[in-house]
């Protein structure tokens, strides 16, 4: 997607998203009242961005394999790239981050897992939220993925527990052991089929107070037409546009509803 396409895309987001007085859920209000917009400060911020400071100064070179939508046509693409670069380009935000974070610390799911580790830091925030979770992560490139072995303990996590491979290959392995699948973080291969079979997949270990978030909603024209689907999934209850990612909710409580929200 060119900039102006992304362009007009957040414009058209700015002028149809709604603010907290004209959220009419009170499930959605309270979400957006205490964790979309909860400006405290949490200690484990500065830990976490610290680090990602430190290392997007670094320029070792690593191989990096993409194997997701930025490959093109092929299967995947090869190429020697400083790991700053890698953090710069890939890296969560840190305003995405943090989301993750309250998240994380409002419903404190036992079980997560995130598809497209990178170098880590959107599993450092979901690890730090809840120390006590279990965090299943697959990263397809070898070299990205121990540079995130090596993030993670330089600040001391290890609940977590990382998988290198394709995602085709390594998340039906991983579901097999999860019998209930709380948190969901879907970073990666950022194209309409592959977002949606991985989707299916992971929905079959659902709960109704499951939390599913789809990163880069809006990134191109197959990941909007795979949040349509997505949005428009009967299982699917609560839907909630922030431009950047989608959350989802299975709340057989709520009715069936999609919120876009200024974030």
């Amino acid at each position: 997607m060119n900039r102006l396409q992304t362009l007009q895309r957040y414009l058209h987001y700015q002028i149809t998203s709604k603010d907290k007085y004209r959220i009419h859920s009170p499930f959605v209000f309270k979400l957006l009242t205490e964790v979309i917009k909860d400006n405290q400060h949490y200690d484990d911020y500065d830990d976490i961005e610290r680090l990602k400071n430190d290392v997007l100064k670094q320029k070792s070179m690593v191989e990096y394999t993409d194997f997701g939508a930025r490959s093109g046509n092929n299967n995947y693409t090869t190429r020697l790239i400083p790991i700053g670069k890698i953090v710069k380009t890939s890296a969560i935000l840190k305003k995405n981050g943090r989301l993750l974070y309250r998240l994380i610390l409002s419903r404190q799911p036992k079980t997560i897992l995130e598809l497209g580790t990178s170098t880590g830091f959107s599993t450092m925030y979901m690890a730090k939220a809840n120390p006590e979770a279990q965090i299943y992560t697959i990263e397809g490139c070898a070299s990205v993925a121990e540079k995130a072995r090596s993030n993670f303990q330089n600040i001391g996590i290890s609940n977590v527990e990382l998988s290198i491979g394709n995602f085709n290959h390594v998340l039906p392995k991983i579901l097999k052991r999860i019998s209930k699948l709380d948190f969901l973080l879907i970073d990666g291969n950022k194209r309409m089929k592959p977002t949606l079979n991985y989707f299916e997949q992971c929905l079959s270990k659902a709960g109704n107070d499951s939390i599913f978030v789809i990163d880069d909603i809006h990134w191109s024209d197959e990941m909007e037409n795979a949040w349509e689907h997505i949005r428009k999934d009967p299982r699917v209850t609560v839907t909630v546009d922030l431009f950047s990612t989608g959350l989802v909710f299975f709340r057989k409580e709520s009715e069936k509803q999609d919120f876009s929200i200024r974030f």
